[in-house]
């Protein structure tokens, strides 16, 4: 986007001169230009999957890279809490074999407002999936036969190693605390 957003920046102020035709143009690329200058990209495309199926192998680690997976939603307020210390865990893990996937559960109607306005507010950069699949009764117990369903719910995934907590962690200590047996992760 840097390249595009300087070669635009570079051509618009030649374009001050436009006839009428190219008022369309000209004003899409201001648009493109002032969301340059705020440094502003289009949101990201958050992937939607309907059927539990579908986002079940993007769950699987590869390789020695550990995936610590957070089941939560936006209309979850433990969840919301907690967002910050899984977003800090990713920055912590970005040069390591450690994957943080944070999995909403909310409705599909919400993916593209709440869910994407809640992320950019809170500049969550960690990967985001949204499974809508409303038979929880069949794949919440894939996931851990001990898991209710409650949410906060977190899932640590390494090898043939795997854990589940339905708790609130309290800060990034209490989460590194919980990853420790697994994964030796430090601030």
């Amino acid at each position: 986007m840097g390249v595009l957003c300087s070669l635009i920046m570079a051509t618009i102020p030649d374009l001050y001169g436009f006839t009428h035709m190219k008022t369309g143009i000209f004003l899409l690329l201001l648009g493109v230009r002032a969301s340059c200058l705020m440094g502003q990209e289009s949101p990201s495309v958050i992937p939607v999957f309907d059927r539990f199926e579908d986002l079940a192998p993007h769950l699987e680690p590869q390789g020695d890279t550990t995936h610590i997976i957070t089941f939560w939603a936006t209309w979850c307020q433990p969840c919301l809490r907690e967002m910050p210390y899984f977003q800090q865990l990713h920055e912590l893990t970005r040069d390591m074999p450690v994957k943080v996937i944070l999995v909403s559960l909310d409705m599909k109607k919400d993916v593209a407002g709440r869910l994407t306005d809640f992320l950019k507010s809170r500049q969550i950069e960690a990967e985001v999936l949204a499974l809508t699949d409303t038979k929880s009764h069949i794949w919440i117990p894939r996931v851990d036969a001990g898991w209710s369903g409650a949410i906060p719910a977190t899932w640590i995934r390494q090898g043939h190693q795997s854990r589940l907590v339905e708790t609130e962690f309290e800060d990034l200590a209490s989460l590194l605390d919980w990853i420790q047996p697994i994964v030796n992760i430090k601030p």
